[in-house]
């Protein structure tokens, strides 16, 4: 079967001289692209979601009143936030990947060091988003419970 690709490609085209090696090493290069394009949809799914969230922030941040100070800094943060966490969910997804692969623990996109980083600077940022809640109504606020048949 090979040989006849080989053959008909070199009939077709005389000055390429195509050996059944060259289609082969050819083919396994198609492979890799098409697996390598496959898993490099699945990160632009999981940056997307992340992209849409900084517009849903960012939006939210626009609506604000300019002397909400308190409302800016609580979404300038988280805007920082979902921005240092866009590496860390593709690191993350790329490990999953791996792990499903071989079983074994897989490598990510970042070097241990850095992921530590960004996630110590993610959960800070987390932090800081909760104390410039403290003083808001929001805090101050209990939630709304469903109410059951029969309560006042």
């Amino acid at each position: 079967m090979r040989a006849r690709r080989s053959d008909a490609l070199n009939e077709g085209n005389p000055g390429l001289n195509l050996s059944e090696n060259t289609v082969e090493n050819l083919e396994a290069a198609l492979r890799r692209l098409r697996l390598l394009l496959l898993s490099g949809q699945k990160y632009v799914r999981v940056i997307r979601f992340e992209l849409i969230r900084l517009y849903e922030i960012q939006h939210s941040l626009r609506q604000l009143s300019y002397f909400n100070i308190t409302g800016r800094l609580r979404l300038s943060l988280a805007l920082a936030r979902v921005t240092l966490s866009i590496p860390m969910a593709v690191d993350r997804a790329m490990k999953e990947e791996r792990e499903g692969e071989d079983g074994e623990d897989g490598g990510g996109l970042l070097p241990r060091g850095v992921a530590g980083l960004l996630g110590a600077t993610v959960k800070v940022l987390e932090r800081g988003e909760r104390v410039t809640l403290w003083g808001t109504a929001e805090h101050l606020t209990e939630p709304e419970r469903p109410k059951t048949p029969g309560s006042p």
